[in-house]
């Protein structure tokens, strides 16, 4: 069972296209995932997907746990083909093990029983929940997903509304550098000594609170690998030394 949960994350991490498209579908995807369309998604998940198989119905109905790690948990840093091949998994065995190598694959130091970016997933999760739920859940808020793919930003420059007629309160978050990866191709990466992955400077993100009810939304554009350069090192994006 090991060998083919691992053979399903080997075939998922190598894209059949070019290493640059791979980092800007994987951007639209995360951003399509909520904070493009997150009007969509709320009514997504209001009604029943026409097209969802009875595998996943019956995953959804039986496996609320599993449910949760895939649709909160990891929502913001699995990616889509590990996405899919989650929801192919036929007993809870094979989940089990999925999840196993999941956080194996993104351990800086795999031979170690301790996995920091695990630990510091989990901690930017809580902190999205304690200080950014409005509404709805701080992981799902917009403030939140970038908390957690991106952890806490350099600087943030508050402007509150300040009376009738002012501009709606608005804060913008600051990073002197962000990084973007995914991760390695396991047939030319065995050992996870690198990660594909590009680093991008200086780089703001704007939250509005239109409604001024504290619900703020990102309004300005996510980051585009484009504008980014390679990256090198084994470090995970959300490490504690990011």
């Amino acid at each position: 069972m090991k060998s083919r949960i691992a053979r399903l994350l080997e075939n998922d991490s190598k894209p059949p296209f070019p290493r640059g498209a791979a980092i800007v579908l994987l951007l639209i995807a995360g951003a399509a995932a909520g904070l493009i369309s997150r009007g969509a998604a709320r009514a997504q998940r209001s009604e029943p997907e026409q097209s969802t198989s009875m595998k996943q119905l019956t995953f959804d109905a039986h496996g609320s746990e599993y449910k949760q790690w895939l649709d909160q948990d990891v929502r913001w840093i699995i990616i889509p083909d590990e996405r899919q091949a989650f929801l192919g998994l036929s007993n809870d065995q094979e989940r089990d093990e999925f999840i196993r190598q999941f956080w194996v694959r993104r351990n800086p130091n795999p031979a170690s029983a301790k996995n920091k970016f695990k630990e510091e997933h989990y901690r930017r999760l809580a902190f999205a929940n304690t200080h950014f739920a409005v509404g709805e859940p701080g992981w799902e808020t917009d403030r939140g997903h970038v908390y957690i793919v991106f952890g806490p930003s350099d600087s943030i420059d508050f402007h509150p509304a300040a009376g009738k007629g002012a501009t709606k309160p608005f804060e913008t978050w600051h990073y002197r550098s962000i990084r973007i990866e995914w991760p390695p191709d396991r047939e030319s990466d065995a050992n996870r000594q690198t990660v594909q992955a590009v680093v991008i400077k200086d780089f703001d993100f704007k939250f509005v609170d239109e409604c001024v009810c504290g619900q703020y939304r990102l309004k300005s554009p996510w980051p585009s690998a484009e504008s980014g350069t390679p990256a090198s090192g084994s470090a995970p994006a959300h490490s504690p030394t990011t």
